[in-house]
């Protein structure tokens, strides 16, 4: 909900949207005293809100309806501007707000394409489902052990997880059997794709021959599908359309050892489409090197290799009766059954025929004519990265620092492993160049933990590195731990136990006391000290209670009638907790 009020003229919008106007401009103009969030604060406190309350903001101008409309597409306050571009996917806020998008999120779909590339490309940035006809991943960034990239695809497989910022599908000496990763179809398929990926592959000296191999289908199994590995997707349950890649490294002499096309066409296996029996490697070796694949309905697949022992080189297949439809997935199946093999994939990219990437260069040819670039390995903006990789990473070849936050791209990726397409990672109000210059954390808002956030240190004039008192030890006059007794580790007002001995249990800190509903700790000393008659004065504890179900039930309390205390308000059904000051509840 947004109150505006333009000199009197009031307007009211729910959800960024207009509901209606209100005219006050007649009314007297009037001071407010006191300002409340939840209730109103009159002699004693009332007219109170029961629900969540979150986001609370007070501007001294009337804001604009694309200032109202981007806070109702969700965008912080503290960063309200229509024509910033917060997660710098090349959008602005306003222009978010019209696509339907998030203004603090990249890519909202998580498609693995950021929402501006997609409006420029005319798919839908809110579907993770439509995409531009390209795909690309280099395993970057992500912890070891990730099996959720968060970009559409679905690893699959229990030797399959990120290693060193590579794919590993299997795992020499372990055999876990079938594993798969998973690509959601791409628009325009059915004119043809072009996939590349780098791989690695190793046999540890001993043992069984290299096994078992791995393959590349196009196709209508389901994301996730295990696939057949060497065997591409034959006999796997409700797949009836395919074309795979093949690389059977089992057994080395073997007639079925080696690389070939197969395929699928309505429910019928095509059988080898193309075959070059060969040793792939060698037992005890590793191999390394590129496989590009490509299809399309009129030539057929080619599919080649570097770096095998025996490599594919195959051009131009017909694939018979084979059947393309965009909706097909792209699956990397693979699998270790006699226990030998590792195989990593990386640097994947499938790109769509036609207007995608008419040069088989890796970089979509929208991309290209968008940023005026074409030699992926130019470096435009100077910022380190190639076009390749600004592409991969999709941050901006035209831009040395894509989120203008005061950090290069590269600097972002390889020096401070901060995001190089959001500006202000942890939505502190500091910018991640801020706050590496100040020494604070980009991904934290309260780098020393203190309960102040870096942004309001640093505009504060304390240090956001070191724990700041806030007048703690100061103004402290008595403060009792309860960890296993009930001394006051300030002064000398120490508790004494009334009601019988009292529990000690764990606590949100060390120890903590339960009371048992008619015991109490009577404080002593002078009683005067907590008087503060006419002063400001602070009492803070932490509770956690089995029922607030008496009326008046009490944490912490001086006296009756002129003191104070903190307590359920009579009895407030809900019980609401509230603190009583010398004529009465007056804040909760």
């Amino acid at each position: 909900v947004a109150w505006v009020d333009n000199d009197g003229i009031l307007d009211l919008y729910i959800d960024g949207v207009f509901d209606k106007q209100f005219d006050y401009s007649a009314i007297n103009a009037f001071t407010p005293d006191t300002t409340t969030i939840g209730g109103i604060l009159r002699a004693s406190d009332c007219c109170n809100f029961t629900g969540n309350i979150d986001e609370v903001a007070i501007w001294n101008s009337a804001l604009s309806v694309p200032d109202i409309a981007a806070l109702a597409a969700g965008t912080s306050p503290v960063t309200l501007d229509p024509d910033a571009d917060d997660d710098g996917d090349g959008l602005t806020t306003a222009q978010e707000i019209a696509a339907g998008t998030d203004p603090d999120n990249a890519d909202t779909d998580e498609d693995g394409t950021n929402d501006g590339d997609e409006v420029t490309a005319g798919t839908d940035p809110t579907n993770a489902n439509s995409r531009p006809g390209y795909y690309a991943q280099n395993f970057d960034g992500f912890a070891d052990g990730t099996t959720d990239l968060g970009d559409g695809s679905v690893i699959f497989g229990a030797a399959n997880t990120v290693q060193g910022d590579r794919l590993q599908l299997t795992i020499d000496g372990q055999g876990l059997g079938f594993s798969s990763f998973s690509i959601p179809g791409l628009a325009g398929s059915t004119e043809g794709f072009t996939a590349t990926f780098d791989y690695e592959v190793f046999d540890s000296a001993g043992a069984n021959d290299p096994a078992d191999g791995f393959s590349f289908n196009y196709g209508d199994a389901a994301l996730g599908d295990q696939g057949q590995a060497e065997e591409g997707m034959a006999t796997r349950p409700g797949v009836t359309e395919n074309v795979s890649f093949e690389i059977d490294t089992w057994s080395n002499g073997d007639p079925e050892q080696g690389v070939n096309i197969s395929g699928l066409a309505g429910g019928a296996d095509l059988g080898q489409l193309a075959f070059t029996n060969g040793i792939i490697l060698e037992d005890g070796s590793t191999k390394t090197g590129t496989m590009e694949i490509r299809w399309n309905p009129t030539n057929g697949a080619s599919f080649t290799t570097t770096g095998l022992t025996t490599n594919a080189d195959f051009s131009e297949v017909d694939t018979g009766a084979f059947v393309a439809n965009d909706e097909h997935n792209f699956i990397i199946s693979a699998r270790v059954g006699g226990a030998n093999e590792d195989l990593f994939i990386d640097n994947l990219v499938i790109a769509v025929a036609g207007t995608d990437d008419a040069d088989g260069d890796g970089l979509p040819d929208y991309w290209e004519e968008k940023y005026g670039v074409d030699d992926p390995e130019g470096d435009p903006d100077n910022d380190g990265l190639t076009n390749i990789e600004e592409f991969e990473l999709r941050t901006k070849p035209d831009m040395a620092d894509s989120d203008e936050d005061g950090l290069t791209d590269k600097e972002e990726i390889e020096v401070h492993e901060t995001n190089p397409l959001k500006a202000d990672a942890d939505r502190d109000g500091l910018l991640d160049g801020e706050e590496i210059a100040a020494g604070t954390d980009p991904e934290n808002k309260d780098t020393d933990g203190d309960g102040i956030s870096d942004f309001n240190e640093i505009q504060d004039g304390t240090d956001p590195l070191v724990v700041t008192a806030i007048a703690f030890e100061t103004n402290l006059v008595s403060y009792w731990p309860l960890d296993s007794d009930f001394d006051d580790a300030q002064a000398e007002n120490h508790g004494v136990e009334e009601g019988g001995p009292i529990e000690f249990q764990t606590g949100k800190f060390d120890g903590a006391i339960y009371l048992n509903g008619s015991q109490s700790i009577v404080i002593s000393g002078d009683e005067n000290t907590f008087d503060f008659a006419g002063e400001s004065f602070t009492v803070s504890a932490w509770y956690t209670a089995e029922a607030i179900n008496k009326s008046w039930q009490c944490l912490v309390a001086k006296g009756e009638g002129n003191g104070w205390r903190v307590h359920r308000r009579g009895g407030d059904n809900p019980p609401e907790m509230t603190f009583t000051g010398g004529n009465g509840d007056v804040d909760r």
